[in-house]
C-alpha cells in the first residue's frame, strides 16, 4: 500500500514539473489529488476484499471507479456510512450503481 501511494505522489510531482503552466494538466492534477484524498478517507469504511474489488474496478473501468469513490465519499460525509462495508454489501452497492442492461428484442414477422 505504501508503494502505491509513493508512486502516486511521484507521478503527481512529475506532472507538476512537466506542465506547470498548462491549465488542463493543472485541472487533472487537482482532480487526481481530490480523488486520492477521497479514496484515502473511504478506505477505512471498506474491508479488505471490498477494497480489492474497488482496485480491480479502477483497473478495468476508471470512470466507474471514480463514480463509486465519489458516492462512497458522499455517503461518508452524510453520515450514512458508519460501519465497514463487507464485500457482499459492496457488490450490492455496485449492482445498484451499474446501468441496467437492456434485453435485445427480437421481433419475428
Amino acid at each position: 500500500m505504501d508503494e502505491l501511494s509513493e508512486l502516486r505522489k511521484k507521478r503527481m510531482l512529475e506532472l507538476m514539473k512537466a506542465q506547470q503552466n498548462n491549465p488542463q494538466i493543472n485541472e487533472e492534477l487537482q482532480m487526481a489529488e481530490a480523488l486520492a484524498v477521497m479514496e484515502k478517507e473511504i478506505r477505512n469504511y471498506l474491508d479488505d476484499k471490498a477494497y480489492d474489488r474497488l482496485n480491480n474496478i479502477k483497473l478495468v473501468n476508471k470512470d466507474m471507479a471514480i463514480k463509486v469513490i465519489y458516492l462512497l465519499y458522499q455517503l461518508k460525509t452524510a453520515g450514512r456510512l458508519v460501519k465497514k462495508l463487507s464485500d457482499e454489501e459492496f457488490k450490492k452497492l455496485l449492482l445498484d450503481i451499474m446501468p441496467k442492461k437492456r434485453e435485445p428484442r427480437i421481433m419475428r414477422r
